[in-house]
Protein backbone atom coordinates (compact mmCIF):
# COMPACT_ATOMS: atom_id res chain seq x y z
CA UNK A 1 0.00 0.00 0.00
CA UNK A 2 1.52 3.38 -0.73
CA UNK A 3 0.25 6.85 0.43
CA UNK A 4 -1.24 9.36 -2.66
CA UNK A 5 -1.30 13.30 -1.55
CA UNK A 6 -4.02 14.99 -3.74
CA UNK A 7 -2.64 18.03 -2.92
CA UNK A 8 0.98 17.60 -4.21
CA UNK A 9 -0.20 15.20 -6.72
CA UNK A 10 1.76 12.27 -6.07
CA UNK A 11 2.85 9.12 -3.93
CA UNK A 12 4.71 10.20 -0.41
CA UNK A 13 5.65 6.89 0.19
CA UNK A 14 8.16 4.76 -1.61
CA UNK A 15 7.13 1.85 -3.91
CA UNK A 16 8.53 -1.29 -2.71
CA UNK A 17 11.47 -3.00 -4.82
CA UNK A 18 9.25 -5.94 -6.13
CA UNK A 19 6.98 -3.33 -7.12
CA UNK A 20 9.40 -0.99 -9.13
CA UNK A 21 10.66 -3.81 -10.77
CA UNK A 22 7.02 -4.88 -11.97
CA UNK A 23 6.79 -1.74 -13.44
CA UNK A 24 9.24 -1.70 -15.72
CA UNK A 25 11.38 -0.44 -13.70
CA UNK A 26 15.09 -2.70 -14.37
CA UNK A 27 18.11 0.19 -14.24
CA UNK A 28 20.39 0.99 -11.57
CA UNK A 29 19.26 3.99 -12.02
CA UNK A 30 15.97 3.58 -12.54
CA UNK A 31 15.22 1.55 -9.80
CA UNK A 32 17.62 3.91 -7.24
CA UNK A 33 15.43 7.02 -8.39
CA UNK A 34 11.83 5.78 -8.15
CA UNK A 35 12.70 3.31 -4.68
CA UNK A 36 14.65 6.52 -2.86
CA UNK A 37 17.96 4.68 -1.83
CA UNK A 38 21.17 3.36 -3.06
CA UNK A 39 20.43 -0.14 -3.76
CA UNK A 40 23.91 -1.01 -5.88
CA UNK A 41 24.17 -1.78 -9.30
CA UNK A 42 23.02 -5.28 -9.14
CA UNK A 43 19.59 -4.87 -8.18
CA UNK A 44 18.09 -4.77 -11.33
CA UNK A 45 15.34 -7.60 -12.60
CA UNK A 46 18.39 -9.26 -14.65
CA UNK A 47 19.79 -10.03 -11.22
CA UNK A 48 16.66 -10.65 -9.48
CA UNK A 49 16.40 -13.53 -12.08
CA UNK A 50 19.46 -15.05 -11.83
CA UNK A 51 19.21 -15.30 -8.27
CA UNK A 52 15.90 -17.06 -9.03
CA UNK A 53 13.57 -14.23 -7.79
CA UNK A 54 10.43 -14.42 -9.29
CA UNK A 55 9.03 -10.61 -9.85
CA UNK A 56 5.19 -10.65 -9.35
CA UNK A 57 2.27 -8.96 -11.19
CA UNK A 58 1.69 -5.33 -10.39
CA UNK A 59 -1.42 -4.67 -8.64
CA UNK A 60 -1.92 -1.47 -10.37
CA UNK A 61 -1.37 -3.40 -14.00
CA UNK A 62 -5.48 -3.06 -13.81
CA UNK A 63 -4.92 0.16 -14.49
CA UNK A 64 -1.57 0.90 -16.93
CA UNK A 65 -0.18 1.79 -13.29
CA UNK A 66 -1.89 4.30 -12.78
CA UNK A 67 -4.32 3.68 -9.82
CA UNK A 68 -5.37 7.46 -9.45
CA UNK A 69 -6.81 7.90 -13.24
CA UNK A 70 -8.02 4.80 -13.64
CA UNK A 71 -10.95 2.73 -11.58
CA UNK A 72 -10.34 -1.28 -10.41
CA UNK A 73 -13.46 -3.03 -12.40
CA UNK A 74 -12.24 -6.06 -10.53
CA UNK A 75 -11.07 -5.62 -7.00
CA UNK A 76 -7.97 -4.69 -6.05
CA UNK A 77 -6.88 -6.31 -2.71
CA UNK A 78 -4.57 -9.49 -3.04
CA UNK A 79 -4.61 -13.08 -1.56
CA UNK A 80 -2.26 -15.37 -2.44
CA UNK A 81 -2.00 -19.28 -2.19
CA UNK A 82 -1.31 -20.12 1.48
CA UNK A 83 -1.99 -16.84 2.83
CA UNK A 84 -0.61 -16.97 6.51
CA UNK A 85 -3.74 -14.63 7.32
CA UNK A 86 -6.10 -16.97 6.51
CA UNK A 87 -4.31 -20.16 7.50
CA UNK A 88 -6.46 -23.70 7.26
CA UNK A 89 -9.02 -24.26 9.71
CA UNK A 90 -8.03 -26.80 12.52
CA UNK A 91 -9.47 -30.28 12.14
CA UNK A 92 -12.98 -31.45 14.34
CA UNK A 93 -12.36 -34.79 15.58
CA UNK A 94 -14.86 -37.59 14.01
CA UNK A 95 -16.07 -38.02 17.59
CA UNK A 96 -17.66 -34.76 17.42
CA UNK A 97 -19.28 -35.01 14.21
CA UNK A 98 -22.77 -36.57 14.71
CA UNK A 99 -23.27 -33.59 17.17
CA UNK A 100 -22.52 -31.11 14.46
CA UNK A 101 -24.76 -32.53 12.41
CA UNK A 102 -27.60 -32.29 14.86
CA UNK A 103 -26.49 -29.13 15.73
CA UNK A 104 -26.51 -27.82 12.01
CA UNK A 105 -29.53 -29.52 10.79
CA UNK A 106 -32.12 -26.69 11.59
CA UNK A 107 -29.98 -24.23 9.60
CA UNK A 108 -29.57 -25.85 6.67
CA UNK A 109 -33.12 -25.20 5.10
CA UNK A 110 -31.77 -21.80 5.22
CA UNK A 111 -28.21 -22.56 4.45
CA UNK A 112 -29.36 -23.61 0.65
CA UNK A 113 -32.27 -20.61 0.63
CA UNK A 114 -28.90 -18.35 0.76
CA UNK A 115 -27.09 -20.64 -1.82
CA UNK A 116 -30.19 -20.50 -4.53
CA UNK A 117 -29.81 -16.81 -3.80
CA UNK A 118 -26.54 -16.06 -4.00
CA UNK A 119 -26.69 -17.49 -7.86
CA UNK A 120 -29.60 -15.84 -8.53
CA UNK A 121 -27.89 -12.50 -7.70
CA UNK A 122 -24.31 -13.93 -9.82
CA UNK A 123 -26.61 -13.91 -12.71
CA UNK A 124 -27.25 -10.46 -12.50
CA UNK A 125 -23.78 -9.49 -12.66
CA UNK A 126 -22.51 -11.39 -16.08
CA UNK A 127 -19.22 -11.17 -17.23
CA UNK A 128 -16.66 -11.20 -14.14
CA UNK A 129 -14.17 -13.62 -14.78
CA UNK A 130 -12.37 -15.66 -12.59
CA UNK A 131 -15.05 -18.19 -11.32
CA UNK A 132 -12.66 -19.54 -8.94
CA UNK A 133 -9.46 -17.34 -8.16
CA UNK A 134 -11.24 -13.94 -9.40
CA UNK A 135 -13.64 -10.97 -8.71
CA UNK A 136 -16.54 -13.52 -9.93
CA UNK A 137 -14.78 -16.00 -6.70
CA UNK A 138 -14.71 -13.16 -4.52
CA UNK A 139 -18.07 -11.71 -4.99
CA UNK A 140 -20.06 -15.29 -4.95
CA UNK A 141 -18.31 -15.86 -1.11
CA UNK A 142 -19.06 -12.38 -0.37
CA UNK A 143 -22.48 -12.14 -1.11
CA UNK A 144 -22.92 -16.06 0.74
CA UNK A 145 -21.65 -14.94 3.78
CA UNK A 146 -23.56 -11.79 3.82
CA UNK A 147 -26.92 -13.47 2.94
CA UNK A 148 -26.30 -16.32 5.53
CA UNK A 149 -25.00 -14.26 8.56
CA UNK A 150 -27.88 -11.43 7.81
CA UNK A 151 -30.64 -13.90 7.50
CA UNK A 152 -29.67 -17.63 9.06
CA UNK A 153 -27.85 -16.39 12.26
CA UNK A 154 -24.02 -16.14 13.32
CA UNK A 155 -24.02 -20.28 13.95
CA UNK A 156 -24.77 -21.13 10.38
CA UNK A 157 -22.15 -18.53 9.16
CA UNK A 158 -19.74 -20.78 11.30
CA UNK A 159 -20.65 -24.02 10.54
CA UNK A 160 -22.29 -23.52 6.74
CA UNK A 161 -19.73 -20.68 5.27
CA UNK A 162 -16.54 -21.00 7.24
CA UNK A 163 -16.49 -24.94 7.62
CA UNK A 164 -17.07 -25.30 3.89
CA UNK A 165 -13.49 -24.48 3.73
CA UNK A 166 -12.46 -27.48 6.42
CA UNK A 167 -12.13 -30.75 5.32
CA UNK A 168 -13.55 -32.26 8.65
CA UNK A 169 -16.92 -30.77 8.52
CA UNK A 170 -18.91 -33.25 6.22
CA UNK A 171 -22.02 -31.28 7.50
CA UNK A 172 -21.22 -28.34 5.02
CA UNK A 173 -19.42 -29.98 2.44
CA UNK A 174 -16.01 -29.06 3.47
CA UNK A 175 -13.12 -28.51 1.47
CA UNK A 176 -9.44 -27.51 1.99
CA UNK A 177 -7.93 -25.94 -1.02
CA UNK A 178 -4.50 -24.25 -0.41
CA UNK A 179 -4.99 -22.40 -3.04
CA UNK A 180 -8.69 -20.89 -3.39
CA UNK A 181 -9.51 -21.26 0.59
CA UNK A 182 -7.87 -18.51 1.86
CA UNK A 183 -9.33 -16.26 -0.75
CA UNK A 184 -12.51 -17.58 0.39
CA UNK A 185 -12.00 -16.78 4.06
CA UNK A 186 -11.07 -13.68 3.53
CA UNK A 187 -14.49 -12.86 1.37
CA UNK A 188 -16.61 -14.50 3.84
CA UNK A 189 -15.17 -11.84 6.29
CA UNK A 190 -16.30 -9.47 3.80
CA UNK A 191 -19.20 -10.65 3.73
CA UNK A 192 -19.84 -10.81 7.28
CA UNK A 193 -18.79 -7.38 7.62
CA UNK A 194 -21.09 -6.32 4.93
CA UNK A 195 -23.89 -8.11 6.72
CA UNK A 196 -23.83 -5.12 9.34
CA UNK A 197 -24.73 -2.59 7.03
CA UNK A 198 -27.97 -1.28 6.12
CA UNK A 199 -28.00 -2.02 2.15
CA UNK A 200 -28.84 -5.15 0.57
CA UNK A 201 -25.97 -8.49 0.53
CA UNK A 202 -26.11 -7.31 -2.98
CA UNK A 203 -25.63 -3.75 -3.33
CA UNK A 204 -22.97 -4.03 -0.33
CA UNK A 205 -20.67 -6.30 -1.89
CA UNK A 206 -20.90 -5.49 -5.66
CA UNK A 207 -20.13 -1.88 -3.95
CA UNK A 208 -17.00 -3.73 -2.16
CA UNK A 209 -15.92 -5.51 -5.20
CA UNK A 210 -15.97 -2.43 -7.45
CA UNK A 211 -14.03 -0.13 -4.57
CA UNK A 212 -11.25 -2.87 -4.44
CA UNK A 213 -12.40 -3.87 -0.64
CA UNK A 214 -12.67 -7.57 -2.13
CA UNK A 215 -9.53 -10.03 -2.58
CA UNK A 216 -8.83 -11.92 -5.33
CA UNK A 217 -5.60 -14.07 -6.10
CA UNK A 218 -3.17 -13.08 -8.74
CA UNK A 219 -4.49 -13.93 -12.29
CA UNK A 220 -2.15 -16.65 -13.09
CA UNK A 221 -4.32 -18.75 -10.40
CA UNK A 222 -7.76 -17.57 -12.12
CA UNK A 223 -10.13 -19.93 -13.12
CA UNK A 224 -13.02 -19.70 -15.40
Amino acid sequence: MRHYLPGLGRFISRVHLHQAVAMGKTTYQELRDVWGINIGPMGTAEAFANNGVEVPEHPNTYAGNNPIGYVDPSGSKWVNPNDPRWPKRPDYPSSAWNAFYCHIAPYLPCIQRTVSSTYAILARHPGLPGDQGGPKDALRHCVWACLTRKTCGKEAYQHGVIDHENSTAPWAKGKWNPTYSPQDLANDEMGDAMSRRSGSCEAECVAALKRGDLYILPKKNWQG
